[in-house]
């Protein structure tokens, strides 16, 4: 009995190293029924602890292999072909039968407000140009297929081996997409002393001098001549201008 198991465990992984896996599905229907089997030799073979830890050890094997999860991780592409590149994946991976193994594919982008003649227009950018984000199963059969895709440049890591994000940078990314999708920022950042024109408002076309920045609220207290007197004023950053 024993031989016959070890020949079989012996015959499994043999034929394992020659299989591609068609699709995480299927391949978690088959470690079931490996599982079962580990339950229903454990019993027959309680006598022989070594043999039931290789065959647990095997499990565990496919196991990691095929469910360490969907992760993130970064890609790097030529810069201005980033939605090229996550449209190239999605089709592929639908060619190839492993749609199911690559979830969200992210061009972080926000809307940027800039002042120009006193005028304001919204214009999208990419968050982070040259760089993809994708969430996706880790097998080498989808790495390649990554790889592969025109203008990709490789995976974000270490020695060659893509490294995937933390929860808490993923956590970042999305936070920061979901606030970009709220409300445009201005494309200029603004420090204290430093010279403005008022372009909206009741004092529109003043000149004054930034007093106080609250980047958060985005909102600039500055200082401005009103009769001969310096007046502060509170202003969003949307209503000033640099000069």
């Amino acid at each position: 009995m024993l031989t016959k198991i070890k020949t079989f465990l012996s015959d499994v992984r043999s034929e394992v190293k020659k299989v591609t896996w068609p699709s995480l599905k299927e391949v978690q229907g088959t470690t079931i029924l490996v599982v079962i089997a580990v339950v229903f030799f454990s019993e027959k073979t309680n006598k022989e602890p070594v043999l039931m830890m290789r065959l647990n050890a095997y499990v565990m094997n496919v196991r990691y292999e095929f469910f360490d999860g969907m992760k993130w991780y970064v890609l790097h592409t030529m810069t201005g072909a980033e939605e090229f590149v996550a449209k190239a994946i999605r089709e592929q991976s639908a060619r190839e039968g492993v749609g199911e193994e690559v979830g969200q594919i992210i061009v972080p982008s926000e809307k940027v407000v800039e002042i120009k003649d006193g005028e304001k227009k919204v214009v999208t950018r990419r968050s982070y140009p040259g760089y993809v984000f994708i969430n996706l199963l880790l097998t080498e059969r989808n790495q390649n297929m990554v790889r592969n895709i025109p203008k990709v440049t490789g995976f974000i890591g270490v020695g060659g081996k893509p490294v995937p994000l933390s929860e808490a940078e993923v956590a970042k990314i999305l936070s920061q997409i979901e606030t970009a999708d709220k409300k445009p920022r201005p494309k200029y950042k603004f420090e204290k002393n430093e010279a403005v024109r008022i372009i909206e408002g009741p004092f529109q076309n003043f000149n004054g001098v930034v007093d106080e920045v609250d980047d958060k609220k985005q909102v600039l207290k500055v200082i401005v001549t009103i009769f001969g007197r310096s007046t502060p004023v509170e202003l969003d950053f949307l209503q000033v201008e640099k000069i």
